[in-house]
């Protein structure tokens, strides 16, 4: 069973990702931590990655060292080739590979990381694949777009924030969990001042980071309300056209292209 909660933002969600990673590909690591783990693990993100990873090794123990930079290619997107050199080096000292983050829409150049390649590269390794869609998750829900992010339903879990291009306010970010499971291991427990989480609509604090919460789902519910899936869709596909006349007119200025991020298809 899929799960998936409203978080605060992105970081949040990345952070979920990572605990989500080290639980499941972990022996022990819900009750002894990274104790429990017999290699040193690692997590990869490309360059033009967010750096809340960065953050999240730091509080998660990991350490900055365990995150490593895989080079990017002339249009900012993971070097799949690079990725699988780390992988098989770390491997071979000895490292075990816990959580790869590939971006579908980073934050300085809205580049896609080749999500296909990324995912057999996991599949080598035995890694986690987690996407952070933060930014162009969005594009999934217009036709002519969702090409662009062909492979993010094979993820093992996905960052997707509301906020960016939903037309939401902050912060209202989503996380995603092919198996819920993986959530319920690490964050599950019975408080006596909680909902019984047997219950068939189980309190989120039990498959997520936070307690008390925010009502941040009605941001999203208004957007929609108010637009409808066929409004939201059109406005979606109107900002991409407007992105690509701006590219075009930018092109015939002399501007040099680096990135065909969410062109027409």
């Amino acid at each position: 069973t899929v799960g998936a909660h409203f978080t605060s933002g992105g970081s949040e969600a990345n952070l979920t990702a990572v605990v989500s990673a080290l639980a499941s590909q972990i022996d022990g690591f819900v009750e002894r931590g990274l104790a429990g783990a017999d290699l040193q693990p690692t997590v990869y993100l490309s360059a033009a990655g967010h750096d809340s990873f960065v953050k999240i090794c730091r509080m998660t123990g990991l350490g900055h060292g365990s995150l490593r930079r895989v080079e990017v290619d002339g249009a900012f997107r993971m070097d799949v080739s690079a990725l699988r050199r780390r992988l098989r080096d770390d491997t071979d000292a000895g490292c075990q590979p816990v959580l790869v983050a590939a971006t579908a829409g980073t934050t300085a150049a809205g580049a896609i990381d080749p999500l296909e390649d990324v995912r057999s590269v996991c599949d080598e390794f035995g890694a986690w694949l987690h996407v952070d869609a933060a930014w162009g998750g969005s594009a999934v829900l217009v036709p002519r777009l969702r090409g662009h992010l062909q492979g993010i339903e094979r993820a093992d879990s996905v960052t997707w924030d509301a906020h960016k291009w939903l037309n939401t306010t902050m912060g209202a970010g989503m996380y995603f969990c092919r198996d819920r499971s993986t959530l319920t291991d690490v964050f599950g427990l019975f408080a006596d001042y909680m909902p019984d989480p047997s219950s068939e609509s189980a309190d989120p604090f039990t498959s997520s980071v936070q307690w008390s919460r925010r009502f941040i789902g009605l941001r999203l519910f208004v957007t929609l309300a108010a637009l409808g899936e066929e409004g939201l869709i059109g406005a979606l596909g109107r900002q991409a056209e407007l992105g690509d006349l701006m590219k075009q007119r930018l092109r015939d200025a002399g501007w040099i292209e680096v990135s065909d991020t969410l062109a027409a298809v």
